[in-house]
C-alpha cells in the first residue's frame, strides 16, 4: 500500500488533481480535523475516498482525534466548500459506492 499525504494540500492543490494515481490499490484516508476549520478537511478527505470508491479502489475512512465529529449523525448539516459537494452529499456518495462499512477508530486521551 502506498501513502499520499493530503493533510499539507491545499485546496487549490485538492481540485488540481487530475486523475487518483493507478499505482495504489487501496486507499487509507485519515481524518483528525474537526469543525476548527469548519469542514474544510473533511470535505477533502471524504472527496478523495468518494474519488477513490468510485475507481473502483479499497477504501477506508478512519476518524480519529477531533475527525471523530463528522461521524455523528448531523454534524456533516451545513459545511459546503467553494468548489466541492456538501460534505453531507460527500458522505452519502461514500457509501452509496460501496463505503457503508466505515471503519472507525475512536482515540480518547482520557476516560
Amino acid at each position: 500500500m502506498q501513502t499520499l499525504n493530503i493533510s499539507n494540500m491545499t485546496m487549490e492543490d485538492f481540485s488540481r488533481c487530475q486523475e487518483f494515481p493507478a499505482a495504489f490499490s487501496d486507499c487509507v484516508v485519515l481524518l483528525a480535523s474537526g469543525q476548527e476549520d469548519a469542514g474544510k478537511r473533511a470535505t477533502l478527505a471524504f472527496s478523495l475516498a468518494c474519488t477513490a470508491q468510485a475507481l473502483d479502489r479499497s477504501t477506508y475512512v478512519f476518524m480519529i482525534g477531533d475527525g471523530v465529529h463528522w461521524a455523528y449523525e448531523g454534524h456533516g448539516d451545513g459545511v459546503q466548500v467553494a468548489g466541492f459537494p456538501a460534505l453531507n452529499e460527500l458522505i452519502e456518495t461514500f457509501v452509496e459506492l460501496g463505503g457503508g462499512d466505515f471503519r472507525l477508530l475512536c482515540l480518547r486521551q482520557c476516560l
